[in-house]
């Protein structure tokens, strides 16, 4: 969607000849874009009506016309949502959050630590931080509305607030739960909710920001975990809270299949839950023929027993006749019991190699590997993978292409030092 540069109703106040300028120029520029589907008018605009408007709209349809035209944004059923950061909200708030199109919503997170590093210049790299510091001031409004505290609140739920690498880690962490588990969610709504876009992909500033990817090129884990969940095939688990310690919980489990490619044909998905010792709490395979492009599946029950646990770690695959996986999906859940209890989970031994841009990884351990990062030191601003953050079954091996061919540095939640 393209929406035009307004925003809360500037439209009536910018230089008219300018605005259309800018609008002709770049409707003939974008056109012929297939990715586009949308023309869009002002942004959170609370009156998207007027001259301006209404020259975008007839220039939409006399220099394109063959997309619709959308005033405003959001508009016409479609929703934007910030409660969780701006309001203080508690993550569980996104995991219920439903709407007929997500037109924006998601949680701020700082960037890459290389990323971080570049715009500290020489400024200590520690935490807690300094209000008047170049750190503060690369937050959303320059650290003028609590964003230190918003940011301790949310990497809270996570990690320590020790140092500065933790306050990495849980922030981004805490994008990864309040993004991925709307989208899943709105997913499963199809065709009640008819689509969901999360904000935002990249920056215009380096920040701590909404972005999956910030503003050097730096690719924080929310890009990887929404790559999981936007699969035009896929499994996913709805949860309406982050803590199910001690609770007995019924969670609905879905099949997602956007395209039809395997309307009518049959497929496995198998479940497999964790707890903190990386003991089997649940494995179970369904069999499926879907027809609809969202299937639910019977709902996942766990009673107090089996969630009782500091960790709770869910994976599911789909996998065709073949036992290919075509899928695969995966969760994680009690962090809250403990900050840093994600990484204290019992440990496994992973091995991998390097050839070239390929990597190899192979779990040689009785237990799954859970978050296992690859980085490529000094490159994180260039560097793009065909996966990160994974799930390795043990015994499994898994193959990720690299745009380098400089060495890689394999870390995991869950995972002892690497033997390459």
């Amino acid at each position: 969607m393209q929406e035009w540069p307004t925003a809360w109703d500037s439209h009536n106040t910018q230089p008219y000849e300018m605005l259309e300028e800018t609008v002709i120029r770049n409707t003939l520029r974008l056109r012929n874009y297939p990715s586009l589907v949308m023309w869009g008018a002002g942004n959170e605009s609370g009156n998207p009506f007027g001259p301006a408007i209404d020259m975008m709209g007839k220039a939409s349809i006399e220099l394109d016309g063959t997309r619709p035209f959308h005033r405003g944004e959001a508009w016409g059923g479609s929703r934007h949502n910030y409660n969780c950061w701006w309001e203080d909200y508690h993550l569980n708030h996104n995991l219920n959050m439903t709407a007929d199109f997500w037109g924006e919503f998601g949680i701020s997170s700082l960037p890459v630590k290389e990323s971080v590093l570049h715009y500290l210049q020489r400024e200590a790299y520690q935490w807690p931080a300094d209000k008047n510091t170049n750190f503060a001031h690369h937050t959303p409004i320059f650290g003028t509305n609590r964003e230190l505290e918003k940011m301790e609140q949310y990497a809270g739920y996570f990690m320590p607030d020790s140092t500065l690498d933790c306050m990495i880690m849980g922030t981004q962490l805490a994008q990864v739960v309040g993004v991925r588990h709307t989208l899943e969610r709105a997913r499963t709504r199809w065709p009640e909710c008819t689509g969901a876009l999360y904000y935002k992909m990249n920056d215009n500033y380096p920040a701590l920001s909404w972005s999956c990817v910030d503003y050097y090129g730096g690719i924080k884990p929310l890009h990887y975990f929404a790559k999981k969940s936007f699969e035009p095939v896929t499994s996913v688990i709805l949860f309406d809270r982050t803590n199910l310690a001690c609770q007995e919980v019924s969670l609905p489990y879905f099949l997602l299949d956007d395209a039809s490619a395997y309307e009518g044909k049959k497929l496995e998905v198998h479940l497999s839950i964790y707890n903190h010792n990386m003991q089997s709490v649940q494995d179970t395979v369904y069999t499926i023929v879907p027809h609809k492009q969202a299937e639910q599946l019977p709902d996942i029950q766990l009673n107090r027993e089996q969630t009782n646990s500091n960790m709770l770690y869910f994976k599911t695959d789909v996998k065709d006749t073949a036992g290919n996986v075509v899928a695969r999906n995966w969760y994680f859940t009690n962090y809250e019991t403990k900050r840093g209890v994600l990484l204290e989970s019992v440990a496994c031994t992973i091995e991998y190699r390097q050839e070239a841009n390929r990597l190899i990884l192979v779990n040689t351990d009785r237990v799954p590997a859970v978050g296992v990062t690859i980085e490529v030191p000094g490159e994180a601003a260039t560097l793009t993978l065909s996966d990160n953050y994974l799930w390795l079954d043990p015994g499994e091996t898994k193959e990720i292409e690299m745009n380098t061919d400089s060495p890689a540095v394999v870390t995991g939640w869950n995972v002892k030092p690497l033997i390459k």
